[in-house]
């Protein structure tokens, strides 16, 4: 196994000597999933562990050559989830974060920011629209600022 975060220990399905389809690598971290020539490669889902700066987070997705490009990366501490596609650690292309107020901001991501046409949905609690008590839900643009715009509703992003 490369990712030296996870190389401490390997069982599964290997190749001339290396992780090479389905096993589980753990180190300081855990990965359960699919491998080839020793990356993680296919699906799978890492967790960070408990010794990381990452601790308590897991990602569960499509992964090429080590890197986490399509998926579902919870942040347990923080109650936040992404999902979307991902590179470099970020969300680019089209994705949505979940807060755990239950608020999702949808659309196109570049480095982890919203950019162009979007989604915001807001839950009851925070709703600012009587006409739709249970869930708004408001097309517009992410504008500069970090603000979701659409006519003269403007709210802070989250």
């Amino acid at each position: 196994v490369h990712d030296p975060d996870i190389a401490g220990c390997y069982s599964g399905d290997s190749l001339k000597g290396v992780a090479h389809g389905k096993g589980i690598a753990q180190g300081r971290d855990e990965y359960v999933g699919e491998f080839r020539n020793g990356k993680k490669h296919g699906h799978g889902t890492y967790s960070w562990g408990p010794e990381s700066d990452w601790a308590d987070q897991v990602f569960t997705g499509k992964h090429v050559e080590d890197e986490m490009v399509q998926g579902t990366w919870s942040f347990k501490a923080q109650n936040i989830i992404k999902e979307g596609t991902f590179k470099n650690g970020m969300l680019n292309g089209f994705g949505s974060i979940t807060d755990g107020g239950g608020s999702v901001q949808e659309g196109y991501y570049k480095n982890d920011k919203l950019y162009g046409f979007g989604r915001l949905k807001v839950p009851k609690a925070l709703n600012p629209d009587p006409k739709n008590p249970d869930h708004a839900e408001e097309d517009g643009y992410w504008v500069s600022c970090g603000y979701f715009s659409k006519g003269f509703f403007l709210m802070p992003v989250l």
